[in-house]
């Protein structure tokens, strides 16, 4: 016992952002805003897909509300890609933070805080072009 009692107590990690839950699955589980919010907070907590993912939702939660894409449970990323049409402005960039989520969060790389960073940069231009109109 004496040995035991010694021993200093383990250190329990906690992070700076809320843990995910399973709800997080679906997008539409928090709005564009707080996934917005809970994305910066997995970026300053380091948790750099996670906060790919946060940020992915939060573009479709702005298209979904905006009537530009319609959420169906059974539809893909790359099938809301697609359903864009050529013309909107900001299609490139969409597919391009597709092309990334899905690499980062289903690839299960250990993702770095520059992709990260550069994430939330496309992300944030593409919720700009929405929320100013530019959704369709």
């Amino acid at each position: 016992w004496r040995r035991k009692s010694a021993l200093p107590a383990p250190e329990v990690a906690l992070s700076a952002a809320p843990a995910m839950s399973e709800t997080d699955e679906d997008p539409l589980s928090r709005t564009s805003n707080e996934w917005e919010r809970f994305a910066a907070e997995l970026l300053r907590a380091g948790r750099f897909r996670e906060a790919i993912r946060a940020g992915y939702h939060a573009v479709l939660v702005t298209l979904f509300r905006a009537g530009t894409l319609h959420y169906r449970k059974d539809r893909t990323n790359w099938e809301y890609a697609y359903a864009l049409p050529p013309s909107t402005a900001w299609r490139p960039a969409f597919v391009d933070v597709t092309r990334r989520f899905e690499s980062e969060w289903y690839g299960r790389r250990d993702t770095g805080a520059e992709t990260a960073q550069e994430f939330a940069r496309q992300a944030q231009s593409i919720l700009a072009a929405v929320r100013g109109g530019g959704g369709r």
